[in-house]
């Protein structure tokens, strides 16, 4: 399974021993084990894009309430503001989406505990991993999908990600990320969970997208023009020097 075969890679758990597991305080330890989760991402568009997820029960977390799950996002006003400055300079608009971005968060500070399916999970021989055991105990290292704090985590990870490449965060709208060179900004990039709208000069872009592939797992990058490209719902598109903004297919979809 690709998504478990993620799971490994990112160190997402650490499998115990029988030894290990009957020293665990079951306090720390998820009532009911995680679950498999398969949706068709293409169903908005008409066709079948299967995806499977491993999701935690993040509503049976045992420390539920005493920790901070609040992860910000790039305010609507600041992806305005830079596709403004961006037309005003004769700026280049991309965006780009972050492959497994949960599983990419920072590591988990507290000690969890969760069962594997009731069907366990089947052996990875490209990780040297055996199958795994239905309801074997998992330590959890890091964030994963249905961790209450997972959105936190992982937005703290790219903001450290972002700032170690050169980019400094507002602090006025959090998630919005600027970058200078000699004192002028050259770049904005506006973060919203794991899609990104980048407005830079012409010139950084190559070196920029370079260090932003280098540290992170990007899915695809797409260049605003004629045809359209879509962020938070807002189709953005260009003709004869005019940047347009339509959400007529966004609300059509929702509303058949």
């Amino acid at each position: 399974m690709k998504e478990w075969k993620s799971w490994l890679q990112n160190k997402v758990i650490k499998r115990l021993s029988p030894e290990e597991a009957s020293k665990v305080d079951k306090k720390n330890v998820f009532p009911a084990p995680v679950r498999i989760v398969r949706v068709n991402k293409g169903a908005m568009q008409g066709t079948f894009l299967p995806k499977s997820r491993i999701v935690i029960p993040g509503h049976l977390d045992p420390h539920l309430g005493s920790f901070r799950s609040d992860a910000p996002t790039v305010p609507w006003v600041t992806v305005q503001l830079a596709k403004m400055v961006g037309v005003n300079k004769g700026w280049c608009f991309l965006i780009f989406d972050v492959s497994t971005a949960f599983l990419s968060g920072k590591e988990v500070e507290r000690d969890l505990v969760i069962k594997a399916p009731i069907d366990g999970l089947p052996a990875c021989p490209e990780m040297n991993e055996p199958a795994v055991r239905p309801f074997e105990l998992m330590r959890v290292c890091k964030s994963a999908y249905g961790l209450s704090e997972a959105p936190r985590l992982w937005y703290l990870r790219a903001r450290e990600l972002l700032i170690s490449i050169g980019f400094e965060e507002l602090q006025m709208a959090k998630a919005t990320f600027i970058m200078k060179q000699k004192g002028d900004v050259i770049a904005i990039l506006c973060l919203h969970v794991d899609d990104g709208l980048l407005v830079i000069k012409p010139s950084a872009v190559e070196r920029v997208k370079r260090a932003i592939d280098k540290h992170f797992n990007v899915k695809e990058w797409q260049q605003i023009g004629e045809k359209g490209v879509t962020f938070l719902g807002v189709k953005t598109y260009v003709k004869h020097g005019i940047y347009y903004d339509d959400m007529s297919e966004y609300i059509n979809t929702r509303s058949e």
